[in-house]
């Protein structure tokens, strides 16, 4: 049971999941009349026993009628309110309710100042549940301590205001160390990819992690959180198969009269660092544009299988992507939309990128289409992960082509015609290629997808 902070306030049993046992985000009501959380809820929908059958409510074990799910706003108004107040009371919990593990069994990450390492927090009434413990050591540099509290301020903003982050649960002090106490996740996308054939995920499982991440980034963004350090190891993922963003510790909060700043030196990770990273006086300082950069990165890596410039040095990557204006390349077979917007993401200028709640939206449109071309999301969700289908380029409508030209800034009422948007679409991949963002152009309807084979 995720409680936050732990000891001022204890959870009202109306504020958990009763699939997660968690305090939920995002309350859901289905047709059984129980709240549930969205994420676990679709999850318990798309299971392989109800593939041809009407789901049963976890609740009470009966069929629904429907996988109808409303919002519950009133709900999660109150649990906003309850992290809110339970927030002023501290975060600190007592010593001797958590047990670390100091074997290097328990290691269960690394973060920029300290291992994070498998925990034990007491619950009481013998209970417990296991945690992830990240520790600044007695020993760290006034830098790092800095670091600690930045971290620290961001994870209390982010777990009390948004959905697609690491859960903070509390800070504890133990024999000179601080350490922030964490709910313990699955993994992280990085150990998937590494384990996955070719490195490499299917378009359609790349697009619902995509659809997840970027939905983390934009609710961070609208708290005016950088994050700074976007990348798989810093994906983390629950036993639902929902995905988090984690590792705060080069983020920053910015404000509306100091929508940029200037790094005292180079920080991220070399493979997914933005220009403005790299040379920060060069472009007027770093913001929120970076983490759309990152994010790009990230969504090609999963589709190609290979980590941005990998094997080069930084120097090699400086000269590409600061000097040169040079981005990893945009795999084939994203839907078209999907990767005209990366491409986008990849702008050398940063105010030419696009913000992270229309990346947001492109995908799920992208999503949503394929969806209904299949069948819905229940059959969408259960097929064998492969290609998305492809068609010729007649079968482009003039409705994508619109949203096409939309994105990239274009005006459409101007242009009536379908074959003129085809062309206009043409040229826009024929430069895309030659700068070595796509393959060639190939197309269905209503899902279309770039550099596809065949």
């Amino acid at each position: 049971m995720e409680l936050m902070p732990m000891e001022a306030h204890a959870a009202k049993q109306a504020y958990l999941c009763p699939i997660t046992g968690e305090v939920m985000v995002d309350p859901v009501v289905a047709d059984d009349g129980h709240t549930y959380e969205q994420a676990a809820i679709e999850n318990w929908f798309n299971q392989e026993q109800f593939a041809d059958t009407d789901p049963t409510s976890p609740k009470t074990g009966v069929p629904l009628e429907s996988r109808r799910l409303v919002r519950n706003h009133a709900l999660r108004q109150v649990i906003e309110d309850w992290r809110e107040s339970a927030a002023k009371g501290g975060w600190n919990i007592e010593p001797s309710l958590i047990e670390i593990g100091w074997t290097d069994a328990d290691i269960v990450g690394k973060g920029g100042y300290g291992m994070v390492r498998r925990g034990v927090l007491k619950l009481g009434q013998g209970k417990s549940m296991a945690v992830a413990v990240k520790t600044l050591p007695d020993t760290a540099p006034e830098a790092e301590r800095k670091t600690f509290d930045g971290e620290l301020k961001v994870l209390s903003l982010a777990t009390i205001r948004c959905q697609g982050v690491c859960r903070l649960l509390g800070t504890t002090l133990q024999d000179g160390q601080m350490h922030l106490v964490m709910k313990l996740y699955a993994g992280s996308l990085f150990r998937q990819l590494m384990k996955a054939p070719g490195r490499r995920f299917e378009v359609r499982r790349t697009l619902d992690i995509m659809q997840q991440v970027c939905r983390g980034v934009a609710e961070l963004h609208a708290q005016q959180v950088v994050i700074g350090d976007l990348k798989p190891s810093n994906i983390l993922y629950d036993q639902f198969g929902h995905y988090v963003i984690a590792d705060f510790g080069m983020s920053r909060i910015v404000d509306g009269t100091m929508s940029r700043f200037l790094p005292t030196s180079v920080q991220g990770t070399l493979a997914y660092m933005a220009p403005e990273q790299f040379d920060p006086d060069g472009f007027g300082g770093v913001g929120l544009e970076c983490d759309l950069w990152a994010l790009a990165c990230t969504v090609c890596e999963m589709i190609s299988g290979e980590c941005p410039w990998k094997g080069l040095k930084m120097a090699a990557v400086v000269r590409k992507v600061s000097v040169n204006g040079e981005h990893p390349p945009i795999p084939a077979g994203l839907p078209l939309a999907v990767a005209v917007t990366l491409r986008r993401c990849f702008s050398r200028q940063p105010r030419e990128r696009p913000k992270a709640h229309e990346v947001l939206e492109t995908v799920a449109q992208a999503i949503a289409e394929a969806q209904a071309q299949e069948g819905g999301p229940g059959s969408w969700a259960r097929r064998p992960q492969s290609a998305m289908p492809v068609g010729s380029e007649d079968d482009l409508s003039a409705a994508e082509l619109r949203r096409v030209v939309a994105l990239m800034g274009g005006n459409c009422e101007s242009v009536n015609d379908k074959t003129r948007l085809l062309s206009l679409v043409r040229r826009l991949m024929t430069v895309a290629r030659r700068s070595g963002s796509a393959g060639p152009v190939r197309s269905s309807n209503p899902v279309t997808a770039v550099g596809s084979s065949g």
